[in-house]
């Protein structure tokens, strides 16, 4: 168990410069140092006291600064430095000429540089109000102690092929995606016809569908600028079974089985086109659709 110091904050919780809070409280903090800032936040109540501190109303300050510059009570300052002056004067043996021209330069510097630090100090605090784009420049964040590790850039994904992109979609429907959809013959023909031609496929309604499934869509996709078909058929059960067709250039192959985001999938190359067929259900069915299928497209 940690101990707290005199001041209430752990002995664990980095000492956090005010150029940090005032940055935190101005929205300028970067996203990481804002961040740790915030964990710290959440369980150092002294640290919450010091930002409530800081937390000051903008508009109010340099509204005061304004009116200042605009009172300007030089004559003011002129007597309490002259009432200060008198206390501190020089040894007698000091002549009356010297000590004159000794406060007249010390008033004078005094004065320049007390009015040049108001002008600056205004003139930083309208711009930062009127100009928000040059607040960084104004309020510069220091660098913590401890300043944290830079945040490693996150490395792009591994390019994915078509397959894993249709399991990813396919896994979204179930038996209701296709529940009273009541496409008529004629049209669902009109789409097979349409997708079937976008990938060069010669398809026909009659002979494709296997035998204990219903056709119920037929769309044009796309992968990698490519068409790619799909054709959407169900079982008695109303599980939606995909066969997925895209045009390649490699050479033919046998059928393969695999399992693609827990959907069982068989694919296949032939006569320039790569053939998926996947749905959820037991390996073995697929298999026996995809043999059907394969029978039918060539």
């Amino acid at each position: 168990m940690s101990s707290n110091d005199e001041r209430g904050r752990p002995d664990h919780s980095p000492d956090y410069p005010d150029e940090w809070l005032v940055a935190y409280l101005d929205g300028m903090l970067p996203a990481e140092q804002t961040r740790v800032l915030e964990t710290s936040l959440a369980s150092d109540a002294s640290l919450q006291n010091r930002l409530m501190t800081l937390d000051v109303d903008r508009n109010a300050l340099a509204g005061a600064f304004g009116q200042m510059l605009q009172d300007a009570p030089i004559e003011r300052l002129e007597a309490r430095l002259e009432e200060t002056w008198r206390s501190m004067a020089p040894p007698a043996r000091t002549s009356g000429k010297e000590r004159t021209e000794r406060r007249g330069g010390l008033l004078s510097g005094f004065m320049t540089g007390l009015a040049f630090a108001c002008l600056a100090l205004v003139i930083g605090f309208g711009a930062g109000l009127a100009f928000p784009q040059f607040a960084p420049s104004l309020f510069q964040v220091a660098a913590p102690r401890d300043d944290p590790a830079p945040v490693e850039p996150t490395p792009p994904a591994p390019r994915r092929g078509w397959i894993a992109a249709v399991a990813d979609y396919i896994v979204l429907y179930g038996p209701q995606s296709f529940a009273g959809a009541g496409q008529d013959p004629v049209s669902l023909r009109r789409d097979l016809t349409r997708t079937a031609a976008a990938v060069g496929v010669p398809l026909v309604t009659d002979d494709l569908v296997p035998a204990d499934l219903s056709l119920k869509q037929a769309q044009v996709l796309r992968f990698n600028d490519k068409p790619l078909a799909q054709i959407m058929f169900a079982n008695g059960n109303g599980t939606p079974i995909a066969l997925c067709i895209i045009a390649t250039e490699n050479a033919d192959r046998p059928m393969r089985t695999a399992e693609a985001n827990g959907l069982a999938a068989a694919n296949w190359i032939a006569n320039g086109h790569h053939y998926l067929v996947i749905g959820d259900l037991p390996p073995a069915d697929i298999t026996a659709i995809a043999d059907a299928l394969a029978e039918k497209t060539g």
